[in-house]
């Protein structure tokens, strides 16, 4: 955290390391009696960005772990199975959020997580290059095309839904996959399709959240 902090102070002044991990969450929900358990990032006042496939199916069950070990209830206020984003709306969350930046193949950047419950995972990675991913939804059906980014990063379960971020503290893109064909390869939805998200997003109710995965 040191290192992190110094690369980040020196990037941008008034950033440090501490600021955007205390915008770095714990996601927990137990949809039809399954764990779904993932990170995620506070984006806006009250609203955490997260994976779709670690919500899908759940109703008033999604709890978020802050810093500074508090558990809140959440409710999910957007839910897209395709790109496999989620919101999640927590009153009284008064954490910082972070701001958008925007992704550049060869960028060194960092995975910021919370597989574990409290303690943070920092992963060094680096941007390898910027795509339109084809495939399946969440639930293994469809085709699906979205703008992704592919890392140079090896990821472990409770990593999905935290954030790639850039030295200068700025959100890049949200870790949904590990590739299952080569090592050491990552992959993230494009900030870009984050902003999309959010304007089609109806903050103010509760989302369907379809079924269980």
């Amino acid at each position: 955290m040191a290192a992190l902090a110094a690369i980040l102070v020196s990037a941008c002044g008034p950033v440090t390391a501490e600021e955007i991990a205390s915008s770095v969450v714990r996601v927990e929900s137990s949809p039809c009696g399954k764990s779904g358990v993932g990170s995620g990032t506070v984006i806006r006042d009250e609203l955490v960005l997260t994976n779709a496939h670690i919500v899908a199916g759940s109703t008033d069950d999604v709890m978020i772990r802050t810093w500074d070990d508090r558990m809140l209830g959440g409710l999910v206020v957007g839910f897209d199975y395709e790109r496999d984003l989620a919101l999640v709306h927590v009153d009284r969350l008064d954490v910082p959020h972070v701001n958008f930046g925007e992704p550049e193949v060869g960028l060194t950047a960092f995975i910021l997580a919370r597989p574990g419950g409290l303690a943070l995972e920092v992963l060094d990675t680096r941007i390898v290059r910027l795509f339109n991913a084809t495939g399946d939804d969440i639930y293994g059906e469809g085709d699906v095309s979205r703008r992704a980014i592919e890392l140079e990063a090896d990821v472990v379960p409770g990593v999905s839904g935290g954030g790639v971020f850039s030295e200068r503290g700025d959100l890049l893109g949200v870790v949904f996959a590990e590739s299952r064909r080569r090592e050491s390869t990552s992959y993230a939805v494009d900030v870009s399709e984050v902003a999309s998200f959010l304007n089609e997003t109806d903050r103010a109710t509760a989302a369907d959240t379809l079924r269980c995965r």
